[in-house]
């Protein structure tokens, strides 16, 4: 009797591992297309032909996407993930995958997308990045993130990576020691090979003394694509799938705020260009802010005192041996990304966007301005003081709405530690 219960033990414990052996294997799933703007196609595995790529699509592993000219291809590879692909481009849906435990919980969800060119611009759900297991293939090799919003760039002339929250890592080809890209870094790969790695604000001002700003796999076009995909996934609600599978109009605000401040210290001269796109997106009538029926008054006036006190902090940084230069530049500076700000909310406003109060933007962006310094000057050690603040009020052609702001609205933090620099990346 004891041999038969033995044996009986025996079998249930193979069982018992066997299940959980193969509840823990991975098991393969399939890409979502969430938005498409323009044209763009895909070549399905085993297929030799490409076809159109259309909204709400299901993509295996082994597909491939390439977008035209002026288009755009938002993809979800995983709950909590967001692939922007950018116009002219192409990315390989490499792996797909989900790990399960017993009950059916997900313990890692994987995906790695190869680009072979163009721009894709990835944001990702910091509060699953233990689960997270996302990477972005290049030539020099495999930059992967859990918790972050990076933007990755193939080229002729060679690669980018520029990390706007969180941290990247990069794990070059064949092995070798993993490259760090923290928060506001960014790394370039020459064609030959060699390596740079520094601060995005150095990058994109060595970039505009050498009048290659504007050419294609620079990294202030990386900076800036990242502003982009991120505006337009909060104007079109695409950020939910990254915000825990929720209608979060504050976290995707957070989200937006942090890209938006650090794309702003790498360029301050783009601030008011990033501001205006954020602050049209966070007021558009399809935004997740409209969505979650959030404020979009305190979105707008969050986005606009990241710009600001992101691009003072470096205009102050650089001219701290000259305390006058530096508050001249940080004026000008404040001035222009208010104005462009208080301009877009007022336009959105009269197109069908939200009503917004104009006068707590300007008075945001105030606040932005004196934190700016205030950063600068703690890390230079000068005495920059504040700039003054003149904002140039919008057209007057264009019809002001102002919109008093409900009591019980909570006041968003433009730059929220949690999604911009969470640790692990």
């Amino acid at each position: 009797m004891k041999k038969i219960y033995a044996l009986i033990l025996s079998v249930a414990i193979v069982s018992l591992s066997t299940a959980t052996s193969w509840a823990a294997e991975a098991q393969a799933t399939e890409a979502k297309v969430l938005k498409i703007t323009g044209s763009a196609t895909v070549q399905l595995p085993g297929q030799s032909a490409a076809v159109a790529l259309v909204e709400g699509m299901s993509l295996p592993a082994g597909s491939t996407i390439t977008t035209g000219a002026g288009s755009e291809v938002q993809v979800q590879p995983f709950a909590g993930g967001l692939a922007s692909v950018a116009q002219n481009s192409t990315v390989a849906l490499e792996e797909l995958s989900v790990n399960k435990d017993s009950s059916g919980v997900v313990t890692k969800q994987t995906a790695t997308l190869n680009l072979k060119s163009g721009n894709l611009v990835s944001t990702l759900d910091p509060s699953r990045k233990s689960i997270n297991n996302y990477g972005v293939r290049t030539p020099k090799g495999v930059a992967a993130a859990r918790g972050t919003v990076y933007s990755v760039t193939v080229s002729q002339t060679g690669s980018t990576v520029a990390t706007l929250s969180g941290t990247v890592t990069l794990t070059p080809v064949g092995g070798g020691t993993p490259i760090v890209i923290d928060i506001g870094s960014g790394m370039i790969v020459g064609a030959d090979g060699a390596v740079t790695t520094t601060s995005l604000a150095s990058l994109v001002q060595a970039e505009a003394a050498a009048g290659t700003g504007g050419n294609e796999g620079s990294m202030t076009e990386a900076v800036a694509a990242a502003v982009t995909a991120v505006t337009a996934a909060v104007a079109n609600n695409s950020i939910s799938s990254v915000t825990a599978g929720s209608t979060d109009g504050g976290t995707a605000v957070s989200v937006l705020a942090a890209v938006v401040n650090v794309a702003s210290q790498a360029n301050p001269s783009s601030a008011a260009t990033f501001a205006q796109a954020a602050v049209t997106a966070v007021t558009s009538p399809t935004s997740s802010v409209a969505a979650s029926g959030g404020n979009a008054t305190t979105a707008a006036a969050a986005v606009t005192e990241a710009a600001v006190q992101g691009a003072v902090q470096t205009v102050v940084t650089q001219n701290a041996g000259n305390p006058a230069a530096a508050q001249a530049a940080a004026t000008a500076v404040t001035n222009e990304v208010s104005t462009a700000a208080t301009t877009a909310a007022t336009n959105s406003a009269a197109s069908g966007g939200a009503q917004v109060n104009t006068g707590v933007i300007a008075g945001a962006a105030t606040t932005g301005a004196t934190t700016g310094t205030t950063n600068a000057n703690t890390a230079t050690g000068a005495n920059v003081p504040p700039p003054v603040t003149t904002p140039t009020a919008p057209p007057a052609e264009t019809p002001t709405a102002p919109v008093v702001v409900p009591p019980t609205s909570t006041p968003i933090t433009p730059v929220d530690p949690t999604v911009v620099s969470p640790s692990g990346g």
